[in-house]
């Protein structure tokens, strides 16, 4: 019977710590603080303390590594240089001045900055969680800086540095971008994940998105269940240089197109060609500008608004077509192909052309 009891709580004992090894507690984010000296680097471990603190006062910590948070507070605004290159959970600044001389490398926990000031070189700044400027000043790297959540401009003074913001990763949540009127030179969205849920990515209003010469736009949902959705809502400003464009907006395993609803501006008047998987949804009031497109191939378009074809010379729709009560589709320099294979809808009560356009329908 002893014996029974004790090998009993010997196996109890033996899954407990089997549990502990395979299944460890996590690890917290810890926080550090800059005291450094004016001017100092950031791989100093004497410029740190484990609590907020006047300038060289506190308990002296080891430099912000991979799983803690670096802050920079008022309680210490003395300059700090990035020496070499440093990977941390979060950056959170609040006053002071950062200077980039080196790559940096953020986590989860991503990079605030409320105050203060950041300059950035030609080096990488690559976040894997959110990207929050309310206030301050920020110069970006004239390389590339990439966000894998939400990127946030508000109240606060954003330099470009002629860099590019890359809008990318796997992260499985609806995600957004809001500048409120900042200036970016050249953004890349190239996000594709698994999620059994309809996912969204958002332009805010007051946002402009260029895209720069030969973009792709790239926004996927790949878990290849029917829940697995997503769209692309614009209520900004999406632009485009020259060159070709190829977007593609696709879940359910690529079995179905899924759709961009433009309740903003889409001007893709600058480029040369363009290929759009996605059903497009344009709005009451709304424009998409594809004036200078010689030829464009796209899926399914419901327009409600304005469409500017106006110097086109060949376009193909694969699925649908829908020009609905009060909408208008330009083609006054004359369109000379139009293709469809799919429906074809056009309400009495919106513009289409009736001359100058040679109109082939293909039954599917």
């Amino acid at each position: 019977m002893y014996l029974f009891l004790w090998c009993k709580k010997f196996l109890i004992f033996a899954v407990f710590l089997l549990f502990c090894f395979i299944f460890p507690r996590p690890v917290f984010a810890a926080s550090k603080y800059w005291i450094g000296s004016a001017g100092g680097n950031i791989s100093d471990a004497t410029n740190w303390a484990t609590s907020e603190g006047a300038c060289g006062v506190g308990t002296t910590a080891t430099a912000p590594g991979a799983s803690d948070i670096a802050y920079f507070t008022s309680s210490c605004i003395n300059a700090a240089t990035i020496d070499q290159a440093w990977s941390v959970q979060g950056v959170n600044i609040a006053s002071g001045t950062i200077t980039q001389s080196a790559a940096l490398t953020v986590g989860v926990s991503g990079f605030t900055q409320s105050s203060g000031t950041f300059t950035g070189n030609s080096n990488a700044i690559d976040i894997a969680g959110s990207f929050s400027l309310t206030g301050g000043t920020l110069t970006a790297t004239s390389g590339t800086l990439s966000a894998e959540r939400n990127f946030t401009i508000s109240n606060a003074t954003f330099i470009h540095n002629s860099g590019t913001i890359a809008l990318d990763g796997t992260y499985t949540s609806s995600t957004s971008i809001s500048t409120s009127g900042a200036v970016l030179n050249k953004v890349t969205v190239n996000r594709s994940f698994s999620a059994f849920a309809t996912r969204t990515f958002t332009i805010a209003a007051g946002t402009t998105l260029p895209l720069g010469d030969d973009p792709t736009f790239v926004f996927s949902n790949t878990c290849g269940d029917q829940t697995c959705r997503v769209s692309v809502t614009n209520n900004g400003l999406i632009t485009a240089g020259s060159g070709a464009l190829n977007m593609t907006i696709t879940g359910r395993a690529s079995a179905y197109n899924e759709y961009l609803y433009n309740n903003g501006t889409i001007d893709f008047s600058s480029l040369t060609s363009a290929n759009i998987v996605a059903t497009d949804t344009n709005y009451t009031g709304k424009t998409i500008n594809l004036s200078s497109l010689p030829s464009g191939t796209f899926v399914n378009i419901g327009n409600s608004g304005t469409i500017d074809l106006s110097v086109g010379s060949t376009f193909t729709f694969t699925g649908w077509f829908s020009n609905s009560n009060g909408a208008n589709f330009k083609t006054n320099s004359g369109l000379k192909v139009f293709n469809m294979s799919g429906s074809f809808i056009v309400d009495s009560g919106s513009t289409f052309p009736t001359s100058d356009i040679n109109l082939s329908l293909s039954k599917v």
